[in-house]
């Protein structure tokens, strides 16, 4: 939540919600409104014995639970904290008792249980709400939040599992920061990530830098103008600004060019998949345009490195 709200570094944002009270104030504020596209940031895990029918009975409701059998009755089932959420609201609703998923919820987040209960914390961050505005400006750089190996899955399985099923139920959060909005609009095309990004409705996006292309870089005259053409947007917007003009309209102005801060989380089946048409570790992707290319080239390495399962080329499933 913290991410869509200001141009904060991600150092910035873990001071924010390190304040005593203020996590469980963000969680609550976001189930109060709805805003329930926050909570996929969280991934789970889980190792289930059922019938088919029991299965069923539980996939035919919610199509984002990855299921995957390992044997003797048992499964594999991957979901987030949205879904886990969304299943304990119409068991409540419905005056049913807790379904077998649902009785993680409280040790996954007692605040959401809490306000699902009809029970709110009254959770308040300590005096007043951080400021939104601190370190703004950044280099193109990865920050890998969270992440759940394919060895750890396999682990967790107690079975061989093809690679694709690893991927499956391997997942990440990774914080990417100093990319364009021109980037930003290719990356989230790929729709099994779950984003939350610097939103110019809010944050003070004006202090933001701009991503020169190396094409332009290369050309002193070109970067002349495009610098000239960045520097007259910024300063529309800041005379819009003292206009009265609010920031989601004088947010027009900006260029593709702004750099923004995206928090993305998904399945490394994704990443996989996402890197196949985007990264240099496929023949395919590194014809991807280069800032993109960048992008998940080095998330990939990122992640190889933590990960010595990882294929080292990247070929289709």
């Amino acid at each position: 939540m913290r991410r869509c709200y200001t141009t904060k570094v991600w150092e910035e944002l873990l001071d924010d919600v390190a304040l005593p009270g203020y996590a469980a104030y963000l969680v609550e504020s976001a189930f109060r409104r709805l805003e329930f596209d926050v909570y996929e940031h969280v991934r789970m895990l889980f190792s289930v014995e059922a019938t088919s029918d029991e299965l069923m009975a539980i996939l035919e409701r919610h199509h984002h639970v990855v299921h995957t059998p390992t044997g003797r009755g048992k499964y594999l089932l991957s979901l987030n904290l949205r879904t886990l959420t969304e299943m304990a609201r119409r068991i409540h609703c419905d005056g049913r008792e807790c379904a077998p998923l649902v009785k993680f919820l409280g040790e996954a987040s007692p605040t959401i249980e809490r306000c699902i209960r009809n029970a709110p914390s009254g959770a308040q961050p300590l005096g007043s709400k951080p400021s939104s505005t601190g370190q703004s400006e950044t280099d193109f750089r990865i920050i890998v939040v969270q992440y759940l190996s394919l060895g750890k899955v396999r682990d967790y399985a107690g079975t061989a599992l093809a690679l694709d099923d690893l991927l499956r139920h391997s997942f990440m959060t990774a914080e990417v920061e100093g990319v364009s909005r021109a980037c930003s609009h290719q990356l989230v095309r790929h729709r099994l990530f779950s984003y939350s990004q610097e939103s110019q409705r809010f944050s003070d996006a004006v202090s933001e830098g701009a991503v020169i292309p190396p094409s332009v870089k290369a050309n002193p005259e070109a970067v002349k103008v495009f610098e000239r053409y960045v520097a007259d947007s910024k300063e529309g917007y800041s005379r819009l600004r003292a206009l009265g003009i609010k920031k989601e309209d004088a947010r027009f102005l900006l260029p593709a060019a702004t750099k923004t801060k995206v928090l993305l989380t998904g399945p490394m089946w994704q990443v996989y998949h996402a890197g196949f048409y985007r990264s240099s570790f496929s023949d395919v992707g590194e014809k991807a345009q280069w800032e993109i290319n960048r992008l998940f080239t080095e998330l990939y390495s990122c992640l190889m490195r933590k990960d010595e399962l990882l294929p080292p080329r990247i070929g289709e499933l």
